[in-house]
């Protein structure tokens, strides 16, 4: 299935009724994707719900419009906006100033042309699509690593990878040079927390090295990706794809309390041409 051939004939629809009332359901026909696959497949790829595109788009077709000389209040009904109150409330959010100023001011900036997907980003997806990831039962290891809790911060992340392989001689009993990545996203406490760890596999724990922990991944069954070619800028989407896409295709759920890992050949996270494994836990979803 291409979704990307299928997401842009929906894109296609979009730019063509900017001016138009249309629902989602009407998106998702020209998509050829039931609705609920629809908004998946279109939020996973832009990395915007249709909602948020489509607004996103009228007003920046609007924006110029009314450089162009439009009027506000036809700018407003041209693009499908209820009323002038709601428009510039929009318009302002969107640039930072009401359109008036906006026009005042000559200001080009902040507008959104129509998303066209990268040739990486495509290769990416096709990549994920056509793969049917192994199922497998995974014997339980032990990690000695560094932890970091909060928000799931690309540049925090990369920083702990970087500490931890300039500290890797450090950890005893270590069996290889590739370190593993996991990451969680769980509720604490009505909020939502991301852990990240990045360790090595030992053989046994001895003493543990200043700030560092030990953890034991495995002992359940986990679904494998694999993926080889350019991931820079593309890691969001990659896991959007598993846990947006791949798991509402499929006969298994992923549970929101486990870890998943990743590894990277080289141990540098995010590189720009890359060898990586995603491993996913999964268990078999239950009849109704």
């Amino acid at each position: 299935m291409n979704y990307v051939d299928q997401i842009n004939k929906a894109i296609d629809f979009i730019e063509g009724n900017l001016k138009n009332r249309f629902s989602p359901s009407d998106a998702a026909r020209e998509a050829c994707l039931s609705y609920y696959h629809f908004h998946r497949v279109f939020r996973t790829l832009t990395g915007m719900t249709l909602g948020e595109y489509t607004k996103k788009r009228r007003l920046a077709e609007a924006a110029k419009n009314i450089i162009g000389g439009m009027n506000i209040a036809e700018a407003t009904y041209e693009f499908q906006f209820n009323n002038q109150q709601e428009f510039t409330r929009s318009f302002k959010k969107q640039f930072g100033i009401p359109p008036g100023q906006y026009r005042t001011y000559g200001k080009k900036c902040g507008i959104m042309e129509r998303c066209f997907f990268s040739d990486d980003l495509i290769e990416c997806f096709n990549t994920l699509c056509n793969q049917i990831p192994e199922i497998r039962y995974i014997e339980p290891s032990t990690y000695v690593g560094l932890i970091r809790r909060g928000k799931n911060c690309h540049e925090e992340n990369l920083k702990l990878n970087y500490r931890l392989v300039d500290r890797m001689n450090e950890i005893p009993f270590r069996l290889e040079n590739e370190c593993t990545i996991f990451g969680r996203n769980a509720l604490e406490n009505n909020r939502n927390i991301f852990t990240y760890i990045t360790g090595f596999r030992v053989s046994r724990i001895g003493t543990l090295p200043d700030g560092m922990i030990s953890f034991v991944f495995g002992g359940s069954h986990y679904a494998i990706f694999r993926y080889r070619g350019t991931v820079k800028g593309l890691l969001g989407h990659i896991f959007s794809y598993i846990y947006d896409i791949w798991q509402h295709t499929v006969n298994y759920e992923i549970p929101p309390e486990e870890f998943n890992s990743t590894r990277f050949h080289n141990n540098i996270c995010v590189p720009e041409n890359e060898e990586m494994e995603i491993v996913i836990p999964v268990k078999e979803k239950q009849a109704p």
